[in-house]
């Protein structure tokens, strides 16, 4: 059983022993926040590899929510720089992955991605946790769970519900839902996303035991 609790480096984290293997679980929290936090977590710990987990919008038309991704390049959508995680293969597909610094909200924008970078999935955190863990010297991983496909949008009324941890803030949804209640629909489908990805998620992490195990 995971036992949360809050540090100075992380918004909860735990640790545990599996076979002869330490682990130890952060939950970072969205975009840049998670670069700092590990940077601090290596100079604290000195990790033998760095396991980024989480969650992603899908690019490519053929990932459906739930799919899974393992990074095999991540390209920073503002430099057009690039780094390497190292395979794994915890994750259904090996794919290029591409790090943005805002929330992808249109099935237009990820269609315009996807037709300038190529890539088969969108998230926050992957290049600047890789640009870390190699200015360190650690090897390090990512691979995530499609959380809404290609012709899936995010609604901007609810850009304001996802905290900078990556929880929901229920008193901004609430707000949200009082002012516009059409988005009663919408909520509906990222509900069942949300547990379509956690599905996803839940696969890596038990592939990634066994294969570090």
């Amino acid at each position: 059983m995971v036992r949360w609790k809050r540090t100075s480096n992380s918004l909860r984290e735990d640790a545990f022993t599996s076979s002869t293997r330490q682990w130890r679980l952060v939950q970072t929290g969205l975009g840049a926040n998670t670069a700092r936090c590990v940077a601090n977590l290596i100079v604290d710990h000195d990790p033998d590899l760095v396991c980024l987990l989480g969650f992603a919008g899908g690019l490519d038309p053929s990932l459906l929510t739930g799919d899974t991704v393992e990074g095999g390049v991540v390209w920073s959508a503002e430099t057009g720089e690039v780094v390497v995680p190292v395979p794994l293969g915890v994750a259904a597909r090996m794919k290029e992955l591409l790090s943005t610094k805002i929330i992808v909200e249109s099935p237009e924008a990820k269609a315009e991605l996807f037709r300038r970078h190529g890539c088969a999935a969108v998230e926050m955190e992957a290049f600047e946790v890789g640009k870390v863990c190699e200015a360190h010297g650690k090897s390090w991983m990512t691979a995530r769970a499609i959380s809404d496909a290609s012709n899936e949008a995010f609604p901007k009324e609810l850009g304001g519900i996802v905290k900078p941890s990556g929880d929901l803030s229920l008193l901004s949804l609430g707000v949200a839902v009082v002012k516009t209640p059409s988005l009663v629909v919408p909520l509906y489908r990222l509900y069942g996303n949300s547990r379509k990805a956690k599905q996803g998620l839940q696969y890596i992490v038990l592939k990634l035991v066994k294969v570090l195990t």
